[in-house]
């Protein structure tokens, strides 16, 4: 289940699309009038496509419609893509060509679809330091390692944000440094050097600056990373919450983080030896009530020193992510009187939805706090085929609010045939 919101950004969609046909029949009967690329990524040469990112619109003679993944309908390669899924700029020609295979024709054959997926070059990059290294131990080359870096692309027409292994490939050999004059415990502006290959400029935004030192960084703690555990579901139900819902009840891990930027993968453990934690929340109780009004709960973490050393108390935040309730598994009836016929997409407003468990256990739900929209469910198969029997049983339901809610009870059956009395 996904526990974080999803803010969707409108993007500038980068295909254009050709069909052979423009009236290609599905499987089940139904004309398909167009299918149209409605969602996309900008694609920085050197990245890899995935079907699974790619949402087209389907729409019918019947006015129905779908939107489906470039996975789900077939989307791969062009025979003449050598490139396979990389993401090349041809020059004048920057085109990286793909299919999509959706519906038949006339004969049976199943209908190809031109995808022209358009690769960009990296004019420059911008790159944001403020998860990258504050301390630099200080070397003959004047070198600061690019480990936290994160980084965007600039190309005609946008920028993009581009993963740190694509970023350093586009960085090439040039370098950050900082001044040779410098000395230890200066704290210094790092600027970048052009290499002989690589982008053409690098922003830094905003400016990075150092402290140089003759300890290794890599070794001096300066800080705690507070994380909430993964398996951690908080909810806030009206305001009630119902389970881990007290700043208390939260679970997480203390991680020790370095000068240098890098964060240790396994966390302390809390207690009182050598090297262990104790945590404080100073403006907060255990007893405090969680809610979407206030996550972020600043904490003094102390790390405990030998007898002959002081603790060091470091400043942290710990930042608790509010699930949202959602289903576990769902009930489905169909509605007295309804039936769809043969070459007929079935519809989920054929069927009474309910949900029956609830991922924070909450169980005094009322009836009508249980009814879940028909909008929000797909059926599968979505036709009722030439040939079916009067009567066929559906066992396939999605509930796009949570892909991972499993139908609980008996499926329902559908009649193919109107009732007698219509």
């Amino acid at each position: 289940m996904k526990k974080v919101l999803t803010v969707v950004l409108s993007l500038a969609v980068l295909f254009s699309f050709a069909a052979c046909e423009n009236k290609v029949p599905t499987l089940y009967g139904a004309k398909v009038l167009s299918v149209t690329p409605v969602s996309s990524l900008d694609y920085i040469t050197g990245e890899t496509v995935n079907p699974a990112d790619i949402q087209f619109r389907i729409v019918y003679d019947s006015k129905a419609e779908a939107t489906l993944s470039g996975a789900e309908i077939g989307m791969v390669p062009a025979e003449d893509n050598k490139n396979g899924y990389s993401v090349v700029n041809a020059g004048k020609n920057p085109i990286n060509k793909f299919i999509v295979t959706y519906g038949v024709d006339e004969k049976g054959a199943a209908q190809k679809w031109t995808v022209n997926v358009i690769g960009h070059y990296a004019q420059s990059l911008i790159v944001d330091p403020t998860n990258a290294v504050t301390a630099v131990l200080m070397n003959d080359a004047h070198k600061v390692s690019t480990t936290g870096l994160t980084y965007t692309a600039v190309f005609e027409g946008g920028t993009k944000a581009i993963d740190s292994t694509l970023g350093e490939s586009k960085l090439g050999d040039s370098t950050f440094t900082y001044p040779s004059i410098a000395s230890a415990d200066d704290e210094v502006k790092v600027t970048w050097t052009k290499g002989t290959f690589g982008v053409e400029s690098v922003k830094i935004s905003p400016d990075w600056t150092v402290t140089l030192t003759d300890e290794d960084p890599s070794k001096t703690v300066d800080g705690v990373v507070l994380v909430q555990k993964a398996d951690n579901e908080v909810f806030d139900i009206d305001g009630t919450g119902v389970t881990a819902n007290t700043l208390g009840a939260v679970t997480y891990d203390v991680y020790l983080k370095y000068a240098d930027g890098h964060v240790d993968s396994k966390p302390v453990t809390k207690g009182t030896s050598v090297g262990n934690y104790a945590i404080d929340f100073p403006r907060y109780a255990d007893t405090y009530k969680l809610s979407n009004g206030v996550t972020s709960f600043p904490a003094k973490v102390t790390i405990q020193g030998t007898s002959d050393a002081e603790d060091k108390v470091y400043d942290a935040t710990l930042k608790v992510t509010i699930t949202e309730e959602y289903v576990e598994t769902f009930s489905v009836t169909r509605k007295e009187g309804a039936y769809t016929l043969p070459g007929q997409k079935i519809n989920p407003d054929n069927f009474d939805f309910v949900g029956v468990t609830y991922g924070s256990g909450k169980t005094d739900y009322k009836d009508n706090e249980k009814k879940l929209s028909s909008l929000d469910f797909t059926v599968n198969p979505e036709y009722v085929k030439v040939g079916d029997p009067d009567t066929i049983t559906i066992t396939g339901f999605t509930y796009t609010k949570n892909p991972e809610a499993k139908m609980t009870g008996a499926a329902p059956s559908l009649p193919t045939k109107a009732p007698a009395n219509s």
